[in-house]
């Protein structure tokens, strides 16, 4: 992966987003919402989710495709159901319900040179519990290392999320690495000062509108091309 940080620099952690970037979802959703959006009366198109909804929370989105201000109760509800359709496609669909290509050679990786790790997601409980279960991540994570949108910080693009996984791991911002997929999880990092973001993610495409907005060190194809070598060891 071509790097573009300070000369011989090494980062002592590394912070992964999950969605679109540990696992390559956005088709998921993408269906999800159309889904959910038929059973209420709108209309969401493939195109709609990549301009306008990606990388947003669920709440976010809900507002935004019913115009209308939701309250809490209606928004769990609401959230609940959306999240329903989308984990029941991901189990019907197993062929492309796995991690990113090489990231599992990366997590074994990281974990025997025990390089500390975290994970920092806008999915809320239930979906990430699900992730852990599917995915056996507890393989790689402390549990206490997997921060998700508990409705107590605010989410990306806020730096918040960020700023407590490095807290968690008891590292620094500027000593980790972050990797994303997303413009608010981008901004999210830099706004928390990240030492490095890695950008990742199956559609590069979706990144060119904004990339050069953010001093992004590297943009990798898939995990295999992930540099290990930049961390410190020990």
């Amino acid at each position: 992966m071509e790097r573009n940080t300070a000369a011989g620099k090494k980062y002592k952690g590394v912070i992964f987003d999950f969605n679109g970037t540990m696992f390559w979802d956005n088709e998921f959703h993408i269906r999800a919402w159309i889904e959910f959006s038929s059973r209420h009366g709108c209309r969401m198109t493939r195109e709609d989710y990549l301009t306008d909804f990606i990388g947003k929370t669920s709440a976010k989105s809900l507002e935004m495709l019913l115009g209308i201000k939701i309250d809490d109760a209606k928004l769990d509800e609401l959230h609940d159901e959306k999240e329903t359709i989308y984990r029941r496609m991901c189990l019907e669909d197993t062929k492309k319900f796995v991690l990113a290509p090489g990231l599992i050679q990366i997590l074994d990786e990281l974990t025997e040179k025990s390089i500390p790790r975290a994970i920092a997601t806008a999915s809320a409980l239930l979906n990430v519990e699900f992730f852990i279960d599917q995915f056996k991540l507890d393989r790689w994570f402390d549990k206490n290392h997997i921060i998700y949108d508990d409705g107590r910080i605010d989410n990306k693009p806020a730096p918040d999320i960020y700023l407590l996984a490095a807290k968690r791991l008891g590292i620094a911002a500027q000593d980790l690495v972050i990797v994303e997929d997303s413009i608010t999880g981008t901004e999210s990092a830099y706004r928390a000062g990240a030492g490095c973001i890695v950008l990742a993610g199956e559609d590069p495409a979706l990144q060119e509108g904004w990339i050069s907005r953010y001093p992004v060190c590297c943009r990798i194809t898939d995990f295999h091309d992930f540099d290990t070598e930049i961390f410190t060891i020990g």
